[in-house]
């Protein structure tokens, strides 16, 4: 099934196609070497070459097009043609380094196959790998952008920190990890990355070669460029896309130029109409020009037809290899002339698989680069159990993406090395995140679950990592606009940074506008504030789990801003409060998979209109489960009990809105019990990019009510809704328009249309 990509990470690749896909000329035959700059060494092929000219291949960059590469080299290797240099960019860069280090085609072709390019190409770190607290924060704010306040209000260098393609590009270069200098290399390889401070060409030929492979892929705005000897490197398709230079310089003879813009992509036929596409044709002519003089070093050019064929869909690799593979067959005649003999072609291919040598050892011990002191050390410890065990391999992975779930770092590359005893070991390489903590995240807020009330809100928290002792947060809410709310804590941990005990004191204002319906009309609008303080202790064992206990001491205040005069409430609010939460599910704004269940114990002691203690029990679980990758079910089930006492207005359950009964108005129906069940299937369906992320379509069945003491006597009972409407991923979170028909209470229906941005489940 072809990989369907989330529309707000299909722009990225989107415009990564665009940068580095060029047009160039139509591939001719053979032509005259050109020499080598002056100064250029050669470097020592992998094998002797006698009786031939060096032959060295440049691959070019082209997102998920440049998978094609592995055709062209599938045919030359099944032809017997040697390869003694390899040059790439981008993701010419990722083949040909991939090649160098020793992967047959089919090798490769199977490593990429086998790779979840949806969550590769995620700009986030997966929800499940996410810390509780960083999964709390995705929540209440699920939007996709992370301010960083380290040095003033900053933005991140790109939407995508590219962990995930880091560890696959580990992947690729473990097994040639320990070899400090390209040139040793089963093939001599070169990969091209642009300094983005002085614009110049960097050619990287030795060092790390993950990193390497890394900087070559940094498309500049999109993935998070890379630091390396002192250079803040990016893309190197913005300056040399097809790097024939390079492999001349290396000392190639004979230089095969891989294009991947030959079929048509020259003239666009596209419409040149929205900004997305002026922006990437605009860069793509910027691109062409460089082609086009690397394209005359060339003495072969393989060019692949890729005509109905999408640069974002990386899924359809056995399609690109075929086109690959077909495109070098169209230039045998050119390219048969270069075939070795069985017995030359043989000590080639042994004198690559010795430089390769044998596979190495389990790793023995953990190093790492970045990170110092406590932090280093306790990346070691939660690393350790990959040591002595298959290595590269998933669950390893699993261990490297967690580092990456509580905001410290936003990727983490690594490598083979070797201690002076000669011992293999692991060298991590955790990118901290540069432009925090302290984050900053913010969003908007809309509820328009009753046309005449629509209550809109900027939202803002502040999140602090490491304050005033190790593992310590601060983190501080605040909403504007309908509602005003400040809320601070401070979390420290009891025994020292990696304990799951800690202590939570925590200061907030509230101020609310409140709803009060009478026979489902809103008959009045009150303001509440409540200011006041906590103190928590809580238990968060691992990333799924969190229980607290507390106490809370505030003081409350309503008035009447609009409608029917109701009694004010004015004075002290005591309570005691244990509050569990488990959240397994895959994603905090749109889940796929997973369960949720929140449930909540209070014991007033003291309340403004309340002559005795009383006690309020709340639960909730949530279960989603998709089928087929498209369609998702899901059970939203909810209870509430006051235990049969008197709650004062304000204490009471509220039911109405979307997902709480969406016939209704957000808390039009107020009750001190309650009860709401939930069920219904969400399909996903194409959309335009410029919508954000998924785009759902869904119907779903509520049946719940209010009951108890202080119940209107119209508002007690059982009631149903069914709802249905369009959930879409926005930049600024999850958008829901829709409409519910559902029991007015008085023997009749209503029909209630409505829309949200914001959190819905």
């Amino acid at each position: 099934m072809p990989l369907r990509l989330r529309p707000v990470r299909a722009l990225p690749l989107f415009l990564l196609t665009s940068i580095l896909l060029s047009c160039t000329p139509a591939p001719g035959q053979e032509r005259q070497p050109i020499p080598a700059a002056p100064g250029a060494v050669p470097v020592t092929p992998p094998a002797p070459v006698v009786g031939r000219k060096r032959i060295g291949i440049a691959f070019a960059g082209g997102s998920a097009y440049g998978e094609t590469h592995i055709g062209v080299l599938k045919w030359l290797e099944e032809h017997h043609i040697p390869v003694d240099y390899v040059a790439g960019t981008s993701m010419g860069g990722l083949v040909g380094g991939a090649y160098a280090c020793g992967y047959a085609p089919v090798e490769l072709q199977a490593l990429l196959s086998r790779v979840d390019w949806q969550n590769a190409l995620r700009g986030d770190t997966p929800y499940p790998a996410l810390t509780f607290r960083r999964k709390e924060d995705r929540r209440v704010i699920p939007n996709r952008f992370d301010f960083g306040l380290k040095n003033g209000l900053t933005l991140p260098g790109g939407l995508n920190p590219a962990h995930a393609i880091g560890l696959l590009l580990s992947e690729i270069a473990y097994p040639c990890s320990t070899v400090t200098s390209f040139d040793d290399l089963p093939i001599p390889f070169r990969c091209v990355a642009t300094d983005l401070q002085t614009g110049e060409s960097v050619v990287m030929k030795d060092g790390s070669l993950p990193i390497a492979l890394r900087a070559t892929m940094s498309l500049p705005g999109i993935f998070t460029p890379v630091r390396r000897d002192g250079r803040l490197l990016a893309d190197g398709g913005v300056v040399q896309n097809l790097p024939t230079e390079v492999v001349r310089d290396m000392g190639a003879e004979t230089i095969i130029a891989v294009d991947l813009n030959a079929s048509g992509i020259a003239e666009s036929t596209e419409s040149l109409g929205s900004i997305l596409t002026i922006v990437g044709r605009s860069v793509t002519l910027a691109v062409r020009a460089n082609e086009q003089a690397s394209l005359k070093l060339a003495n072969i050019v393989i060019a692949p037809d890729l005509k109905g064929m999408s640069g974002n869909d990386f899924t359809q690799i056995e399609e690109f290899v075929k086109r690959g593979y077909a495109a070098a067959e169209a230039q045998k005649d050119a390219l048969l002339p270069l075939a070795v003999g069985d017995s030359q072609w043989e000590s080639y291919t042994a004198a690559r698989k010795t430089r390769r040598g044998e596979p190495l050892p389990r790793p023995a011990y953990l190093s790492v680069i970045g990170p110092t002191g406590e932090n280093a050390q306790r990346i070691v410890r939660q690393l350790r159990p990959i040591l002595f065990r298959p290595f590269p391999s998933e669950s390893a992975d699993e261990r490297f993406t967690l580092l990456t779930g509580g905001g410290r770092y936003n990727a983490v590359l690594y490598e083979g090395v070797r201690n002076i005893q000669g011992v293999l070991g692991v060298r991590i390489r955790a990118q901290e995140t540069e432009f925090g903590p302290p984050f900053l995240r913010a969003g908007l807020e809309i509820n328009g679950s009753d046309p005449r009330s629509v209550q809109v809100n900027l939202a803002a928290r502040y999140i602090g990592l490491d304050a005033g002792f190790p593992g310590a947060e601060t983190r501080l809410d605040v909403r504007l606009g309908s509602n005003v709310q400040v809320v601070g804590e401070y979390l420290l941990p009891i025994g020292g940074s990696e304990s799951p005990f800690f202590v939570a004191p925590r200061a907030f204002f509230v101020d609310n506008s409140r709803n009060v319906f009478q026979n489902g009309s809103r008959t009045a609008v009150y303001g509440t504030e409540e200011t006041g303080a906590a103190f928590d202790t809580a238990l968060i064992p691992n990333r799924f789990l969190e229980v607290r206990a507390g106490y809370q001491y505030s003081y409350f205040r309503s008035g009447l801003r609009t409608g029917t005069a109701l009694p004010a409430t004015n004075g002290k609010v005591e309570s005691f409060r244990v509050r569990g939460t488990y959240d397994g599910v895959d994603d905090g704004v749109l889940p796929r998979n997973g369960s949720r269940v929140t449930a909540l114990g209070t014991r007033y002691t003291n309340t403004p209109s309340g002559n005795r203690a009383f006690s309020t029990a709340e639960i909730r679980y949530d279960a989603f489960h998709t089928r087929a990758e498209r369609d998702t079910t899901f059970v939203l089930v909810s209870g509430g009990t006051s235990f049969g006492d008197d709650v004062p207005a304000p204490l009471q359950f509220g039911l109405g809105g979307p997902f709480r009964l969406g016939s209704e108005n957000t808390d039009a129906l107020r009750g001190t019990d309650f009860f709401l069940a939930t069920g219904g299937v969400l399909r996903q369906i194409a959309a335009p990019p410029l919508l954000g992320g998924r785009t759902l379509v869904g119907v779903w069945g509520e049946l719940g009510g209010t009951f108890g003491v202080g119940t209107a006597a119209v508002d007690d009972g059982v009631r149903g809704s069914l709802s249905a409407g369009v959930i879409s991923e926005t930049f600024l979170g999850p958008l829901l328009i829709g409409a519910s028909l559902g029991d007015n209470g008085r023997g009749g229906v209503r029909l209630v249309p409505y829309f949200a941005l914001g959190r819905l489940f």
